[in-house]
């Protein structure tokens, strides 16, 4: 619904510059919610997970 509310805005009253502001920061807002998206469904991995076989630093 955001995207059709933004596209009708965009329809209005907006200068060249103005309406690629605009599409630019959609398409960052997509890829957050893509980046956010993606984060939640990944199982959590315990920290020390990556640091397997590693010597202990002391």
């Amino acid at each position: 619904m955001t995207k059709e509310i933004r596209r009708y805005e965009l329809a209005l009253d907006t200068d060249d510059e103005e309406a690629g502001l605009m599409k630019a920061r959609m398409r960052v807002e997509e890829a957050q919610r893509i980046r956010r998206r993606n984060r939640d469904q990944e199982p959590m991995r315990h920290p020390a997970a990556g640091r397997q076989n590693q010597p202990e630093l002391r």
